[in-house]
């Protein structure tokens, strides 16, 4: 990547741009890279999820009069003014296996090339692992959230949602927190 990033360097339209003081802070490597691996993982995030939404709806997942849901109801009445409870679920799950598989791809590109983290220690990477997923869960639950309300309460796509709503909320969560949180500069990096 190294390489890549000094031949764009060179490159004089980037010269000319990075002059410009707002626009050079907004092409500075961290932020590049982190737009192109964020583009990266976001497509993990869509095909992982358009595979598992396949997958749960071809199978029958989720759908209809899952035991699931109808014990969920039994149980706690208050579910019933939910709207569409048993494809909330379905929502729900699929975003939950579409995050482990683009968190898991951000983790290994954010480390090594976005903010070259240089924890190399098993325990340091541990902590920045703990750290990064937990991060995560915080921008999956808004994710999560936006996508539900998006379907059930607005009709729109689940598809648009994820998209196009979810993933730019979640592209502007994820680099303060991973800026932030998680791989912060410490006087040894």
């Amino acid at each position: 990547m190294d390489k890549i990033w000094q031949r764009i360097e060179k490159n004089k339209l980037y010269k000319s741009l990075s002059k410009n003081k707002l626009l050079g802070k907004l092409l500075a490597r961290e932020i590049v890279m982190y737009v192109f691996f964020g583009g990266l993982t976001t497509l993990v995030s869509i095909l992982s999820y358009a595979l598992a939404m396949y997958l749960f709806e071809s199978r029958g997942w989720f759908s209809g009069d899952m035991a699931l849901a109808s014990d969920a109801l039994g149980r706690y009445p208050w579910l019933k003014h939910i709207p569409e409870l048993s494809e909330s679920f379905r929502i729900f799950a699929t975003n939950i296996i579409s995050w482990f598989a683009a968190v898991t791809f951000a983790f290994v590109t954010n480390k090594h090339y976005v903010f070259e983290s240089k924890a190399g220690r098993a325990g340091e990477v541990f902590k920045e692992l703990l750290a990064f997923f937990g991060s995560r869960v915080f921008s999956l639950a808004a994710e999560s959230l936006i996508i539900i309300l998006w379907v059930s309460l607005l009709g729109g796509s689940e598809i648009v949602g994820k998209v196009v709503i979810g993933q730019i909320v979640v592209l502007v969560l994820n680099f303060v927190l991973s800026k932030f949180f998680v791989f912060k500069k410490t006087e040894k990096n």
